[in-house]
């Protein structure tokens, strides 16, 4: 009986100790999902402050747009007053056109630029969306280990309960009359 109870104590301290380094092999493993959470934490944050520059880029742009379309259908207006004039109206008519011409170039310029801008603002956003993705899965990840570390450590408390009780029995078998007898012989 001594030899059951001694080598299920063996075993339970093997199982003891295999559960042990399981739990601090999950430690160390939620702990390092914790420290990469955090970097991208940071690099999302980085990304937000990417998208606010490219959405306050884009105000920018439209508002000069908006300023520069102004400023063309004002000319626009000049060289049609400018044109019923005969004689010195035709050189100013031709500088008009000209300043059109420039101005309609820069609003060509100005309209790609949104572009640019809102299609890099879209792929930011989605950017975004997928690091969001990725940091709901982590949370969760670390959420079911957390889960498995209280398990896991439950089931080692109950291990070492058990051995302690088994222990104790034994103990008390070899202190009662049993336990005489046998020290007599």
């Amino acid at each position: 009986a001594n030899q059951k109870l001694a080598i299920g104590a063996a075993k339970a301290g093997e199982e003891s100790s295999v559960l042990k380094k399981q739990v601090e092999e999950q430690k160390r493993q939620l702990e390092e999902q914790r420290r990469k959470i955090e970097e991208h934490r940071k690099g999302l944050d980085t990304r937000v402050k990417q998208v606010e520059e490219k959405e306050k880029s884009i105000a920018e742009y439209e508002m000069r747009l908006k300023k520069r379309k102004e400023n063309l259908d004002q000319r626009e207006a000049q060289l049609q007053k400018g044109g019923g004039q005969a004689g010195g109206g035709a050189e100013v008519m031709q500088k008009m056109e000209i300043e059109l011409e420039v101005h309609r170039q820069e609003l060509e310029k100005s309209q790609e630029e949104i572009k640019r801008s809102q299609e890099e603002m879209e792929r930011l956003l989605q950017l975004v969306q997928m690091s969001q993705e990725e940091h709901n899965q982590k949370d969760k990840t670390i959420s079911d280990l957390q889960q498995a570390l209280k398990n896991a450590q439950a089931k080692l408390r109950s291990q070492q309960t058990a051995n302690a009780q088994r222990e104790q029995a034994r103990k008390a078998e070899e202190a009662g009359p049993a336990g005489f007898l046998k020290s007599l012989f």
